[in-house]
């Protein structure tokens, strides 16, 4: 098939050697292929470097995201079908095909016939067409002929745009590199004309790049009629070698470092020059700051009080300021140059100060306080902190010591020491004496707080006995009495006496006598709470102070409630019972919370009630002594105690009891 022949396939053959855009040649090529074998769709691959792969570049009908690439495998697809053949096929009817697994989306698109060819370069496919109608169909030979001659000459065009563009992209690079060079780059003729140059140096002559080209360097550069005569150029003509100079230019405001270097053609003759153009000024303004900053540290060096010195491997001295000198008792550094300062050491400290050293050149620092004696022999102690001075190399080149003099220091220290050790004396003759003191007042607490729980017991013995005595003696004179009066009572009833009133009245008076002589006893004896327990204790006091009151007394005592010694319990009871006597004759409260809970390390018993609150004046007042008898009662069993008005309203008293190692409070 001659393209001339077709006038159609003659204009598309010009039209694809012409299109630049890679994107714009898919589309023009299946947009023909799709008008020329009246084609529903028509779509175009490309096959990957390693024969592997295929990537869709564009179509016509199908959704854009069918656009992607993927892998050939044998059974699927007439496009991987004509691949692996790499020859052109066709199908009738795709609902019925049996060499390959149709695609899905062709049956969903409703298709139904289909046609492609590889697209062919030096026998070998470079990639495929392939087209789709909805009505079966069967393409002839010379459609088919037409559709293959149409893949091949579209793969040469893309494989030629393909060429240019990569030519292209190659050449922007180059230009982008050129330009993107910070340095300024000339590229010169023979004649000095300019050839090329690049953004820097178009930036720094202020000089449109239009201007600059095909003019003489010297004109742009130093504006002078003829080049200067430090021009390295004018030696590179003369011997093609490249040369360098540093050159302080006043049209460009700097100093510049030039290099020049010979280009040549293909054949090896000289064709020209390229200039290389650093700027160097902040270089050389660094460089002047370094030389003077160098000049202020020498400067900090020589006339710092301390000593700077810097030792090599086997401590032999490199340099020492004059300070280290004045140590030493040297005149000047020559006198001690390449003298080792192990030497100088005191033994005793020698074999320390040569390991901190060799350290120092395995990268750690270190520091050591030692004895040495200089060279007219006077010894001094020196404090000395060493680390590794490396070089431009990061290599360890020496260490730097940096020594202080602490001779009068240590002689502080030593005079310190002394005083130290005479006040150690003194505070050791007066701590014996004050633990002295502490054993006698531990021993007369001790026996004081025995006395304190002999004369509680006493009196607790004594009330016990009180309250039998009057329970027997006065007890019994009150049943007594009331026998009588009943007895007097039942004659006079019988005899209607007028005087029955009185009787009854009598007799009222000595049940009530009777019931104050219980309470009475009742708050005298606690024989009934030696031993009970607290728990137990608590219960029975809240019994008893509901009758004895008339008041609601409500008790919660904690599970895990530790037990206690009767001496503690009766204390406690004696505690609870002043509280709460005085919240009744005080406070007037309508009701009474007692509790008794474990709280950490320690017993917490709480009395709270809520009338109207007392102060601290009516418990100071109640009872004669009130919260003193409290207090000291709470100090008998180590305890502590806490009387405030509540945020509720009412009193609180609380009392809190450590609990001791074997587990009594």
């Amino acid at each position: 098939m001659h393209p001339q022949q077709n006038p159609q396939l003659f204009h598309f053959l010009q039209q694809i050697m012409s299109i630049s855009d890679i994107n714009d040649l898919f589309r023009s090529i299946i947009a023909f292929a799709k008008e020329a074998l009246a084609l529903d769709r028509s779509t175009i691959m490309l096959l990957s470097d390693d024969k592997q792969r295929l990537t869709i570049c564009d179509t016509i009908g199908f959704p854009s995201t069918l656009i992607n690439t993927f892998t050939l495998t044998d059974g699927q697809g007439l496009s991987t079908y004509v691949v692996k053949t790499k020859e052109a096929a066709m199908v009738f009817d795709l609902s019925s095909e049996t060499r390959f697994e149709v695609p899905p989306i062709a049956l969903e698109e409703n298709l139904h016939s289909a046609v492609s060819v590889p697209m062919m370069i030096e026998q070998e496919p470079f990639g495929v067409l392939i087209g789709h109608t909805h009505d079966q169909r069967i393409f002839s030979e010379d459609e088919i002929q037409l559709y293959q001659f149409i893949g091949n000459i579209s793969a040469i065009a893309i494989k030629n745009t393909q060429h240019v563009q990569a030519i292209k992209q190659a050449r922007d690079e180059w230009q982008l590199t050129f330009d993107a060079v910070p340095d300024m780059i000339v590229i010169l003729d023979d004649e000095r004309k300019i050839i090329r140059a690049n953004k820097a140096m178009i930036d720094r002559v202020g000089v449109p790049a239009t201007e600059i080209i095909g003019r003489r360097c010297h004109e742009i550069i130093h504006g002078t009629d003829s080049p200067p005569s430090y021009c390295p150029f004018t030696l590179l003509l003369e011997d093609e070698g490249i040369h360098r100079a540093e050159i302080a230019e006043k049209k460009l405001c700097g100093k510049f470092a030039v290099t020049v270097a010979p280009l040549f053609d293909l054949n090896g003759k000289r064709k020209g020059g390229v200039h290389f153009v650093r700027d160097v000024t902040e270089r050389e303004r660094i460089e002047g700051e370094l030389r003077e900053k160098k000049r202020f540290l020498n400067t900090i060096i020589e006339t710092e009080p301390e000593c700077v010195k810097l030792l090599n491997r086997d401590g032999s001295l490199s340099f020492m300021n004059q300070a280290g000198l004045d140590m030493l008792d040297a005149k000047a550094f020559d006198q001690v140059k390449g003298l080792s300062i192990f030497t100088l050491v005191k033994p005793e400290y020698r074999e320390k100060f040569q390991q901190i050293t060799v350290e120092t050149f395995t990268g750690k620092t270190g520091g050591m306080e030692f004895e040495l004696v200089g060279l007219k022999g006077r010894s001094l102690w020196l404090e000395t902190r060493l680390a590794p001075l490396r070089d431009k190399d990061n290599d360890i080149s020496a260490a730097l010591a940096i020594t202080r003099d602490i001779t009068e220091r240590k002689k502080a220290e030593a005079k310190l020491a002394e005083h130290h050790i005479h006040l150690e004396e003194l505070v050791a003759k007066r701590t014996a004496e004050l633990t002295t003191a502490a054993l006698r007042l531990q021993k007369e607490l001790a026996e004081r707080l025995s006395l304190e729980k002999t004369v509680n017991e006493i009196e607790h013995r004594e009330c016990q006995r009180i309250g039998r005595d009057l329970h027997d003696g006065m007890g019994q004179l009150l049943t007594g009495m009331a026998f009588k009066i009943g007895a007097l009572e039942s004659t006079l009833k019988k005899s209607q006496s007028p005087d029955i009133a009185v009787v009854s009245d009598l007799a009222s008076l000595v049940e009530q006598a009777k019931d104050s002589l219980r309470r009475l006893i009742s708050g005298i004896d606690l024989s009934d709470y030696n031993g009970a327990g607290l728990a137990a204790s608590l219960e029975q006091f809240v019994a008893r102070t509901q009758a004895m009151f008339t008041i609601p007394c409500l008790l919660k005592v904690s599970r895990r409630l530790t037990t206690c010694d009767g001496h503690t319990v009766v204390n406690l009871i004696r505690i609870v019972q002043e509280a709460v006597t005085n919240a009744v004759k005080h406070g007037e409260p309508e009701r009474i919370e007692i509790s008794a809970v474990r709280e950490k390390e320690q017993i917490v018993v709480t009395v709270w009630d809520n009338g109207k609150g007392i102060g601290r004046e009516a418990w100071l007042s109640s009872t004669g002594k009130g919260l003193k008898i409290m207090r000291h009662r709470a100090n008998m069993i180590d305890a502590k105690l806490v009387v405030r008005q509540d945020s509720r309203g009412g009193t609180v008293m609380r009392c809190s009891i450590p609990v001791h190692p074997e587990g009594k409070g």
